[in-house]
């Protein structure tokens, strides 16, 4: 284990991107993928809980986030694609080795479903933790009209200024506004789709050759069991193992969307426990 952690740098389609790495594992490798607007080192502890597990993991900064050159403003516009078929591949590309665990939180799980879908050779399995979907079907009553009506409001936004301020809205900081539409079309009909893309990912979900975790966190209203169920169900039942975290796994101020990450406890040892599966 390494209670170090590092930044490895790499080429994506001529941007710079940043892997942050705690080093040492040999019992399973990890490439996480952040939430909307998260950046990378607000992983740390995560890193270094499963560095204490004898797992070798790297955060992907996610293009435009903490340590990105990029800054999404009106002019500079990416989308989905872009994470997937360059900032992915280069980052698996610089964090050298068999092919690892890609888990993701939030909308990295979103995108940790969708590069699977597209090249499942390239991973050992993949894990979402606190992922649910954005359609409003996946809320209920109470959460409906909230994400119905938000997913709209952030679309709009994003479309008349060019880029998203989420970090003067109170939510997903600065984005690019082809991000927030291929993420916002989920609110449709509850199916992946990106700019630029044929591919039926729904189907190619549907038959995915690999192990899945999926890990829910009681009391998030982000994503709520109903919200992640309706993402995880599009895998293969017999592939899929779903996990529920409670008040007897974590401490009650962890039973968060995001704050999970600061004191991961009992999620790193689900995962890691998960990952040393895949690699036996």
């Amino acid at each position: 284990m390494t209670d170090e952690l590092d930044w490895l740098r790499f080429s994506a389609g001529g941007v710079e991107g940043a892997l942050r790495v705690a080093r040492g594992g040999t019992e399973g490798r990890v490439l996480f993928l952040p939430a909307m607007g998260v950046s990378a080192t607000y992983y740390d502890p995560f890193l270094l809980a499963l560095a204490a597990e004898n797992i070798d993991a790297a955060v992907l900064e996610l293009r435009g986030q903490g340590e990105s050159p990029v800054r999404p403003k009106r002019g500079t516009d990416f989308g989905y694609l872009e994470i997937l078929r360059e900032d992915v591949p280069a980052a698996l590309e610089a964090f050298d080795g068999p092919p690892p665990v890609l888990v993701g939180h939030s909308l990295g799980g979103h995108l940790t479903m969708m590069f699977a879908a597209e090249r499942p050779d390239a991973l050992a399995a993949i894990a979402l933790i606190a992922c649910g979907t954005a359609w409003p079907g996946g809320y209920g009553r109470r959460g409906w009209a909230r994400v119905y009506f938000g997913t709209r409001a952030m679309r709009a936004v994003s479309s008349v200024l060019g880029w998203y301020p989420g970090h003067k809205l109170g939510f997903g900081g600065k984005q690019p506004k082809q991000l927030i539409h291929d993420w916002a079309g989920m609110a449709r009909g509850n199916r992946y789709g990106a700019r630029g893309s044929s591919l039926d990912y729904e189907a190619a979900l549907g038959e995915l050759p690999l192990e899945a975790l999926g890990i829910s966190i009681e009391g998030d209203h982000n994503a709520p069991t109903a919200a992640m169920n309706a993402v995880l169900d599009k895998l293969p039942a017999e592939r899929l193992t779903r996990r529920h975290m409670t008040a007897s796994d974590l401490p009650e101020r962890s039973l968060d969307h995001q704050r999970w990450a600061r004191e991961p406890g009992a999620i790193a040892t689900e995962l890691a426990a998960f990952v040393r599966a895949q690699s036996r």
